[in-house]
């Protein structure tokens, strides 16, 4: 758990006795590659930080099967809408490789919220870096153009070649799986 106070802290520092408040809420699982965690229509009732693996959350009917985006190492994950909202989600979160995570439930968080205003600040941060987030990835996919997006994420995750097949990497980035394998093949950084 030294690792995830070290996470932690990137967001927000939590003073000791805070810090085993908040530890506590958190349980230790492993998952198998290829485990759905939400399916779309469910109600997500945890939140996953990622210590080992990757989780991909995608949108998935008839037509399409879309990646919205990847969790990994020190990253939090689950379905954000659903979760924070108590409503049904739109979306599925899966493994897309063995995890191992920490995870907690909805009624936790919410119960440590109300116990102090440093829970509720740690929470009002971390929620406004996944905001930032989802704000730079909205950019990223209506005005740039699919060279741009790939280099992007050459910079930012380049090690998640090596992770997450192709397909989804091209459908996360918004193009063919033939546009990215014309891009492997052809952009130097």
């Amino acid at each position: 758990m030294a690792d995830f106070r070290k996470c932690m802290n990137r967001f927000y520092t939590l003073e000791d006795d805070e810090w085993k408040m908040f530890e506590a809420i958190w349980k230790p699982v492993e998952i198998k590659k290829g485990v759905i965690l939400t399916r779309r229509g469910e109600v997500e009732q945890n939140m996953y930080f990622v210590q080992q693996g990757v989780l991909r959350g995608f949108y998935k009917d008839e037509k399409t099967d879309f990646t919205g985006g990847f969790s990994y190492e020190g990253d939090f994950s689950g379905i954000p809408d659903s979760f924070l909202n108590q409503t049904p989600s739109m979306y599925f979160l899966e493994t897309l490789i063995p995890c191992k995570v920490l995870k907690t439930k909805f009624t936790q968080l919410k119960m440590l919220y109300k116990s102090s205003i440093e829970f509720e600040r740690f929470g009002r941060i971390v929620a406004e870096k996944m905001l930032l987030g989802l704000n730079a990835r909205f950019v990223e996919l209506q005005c740039y153009s699919a060279e741009e997006r790939f280099k992007i994420f050459l910079n930012r995750s380049p090690h998640l070649l090596q992770k997450i097949p192709q397909k989804y990497l091209a459908s996360y980035l918004s193009m063919t799986p033939e546009t990215f394998s014309r891009l492997i093949r052809n952009v130097k950084l």
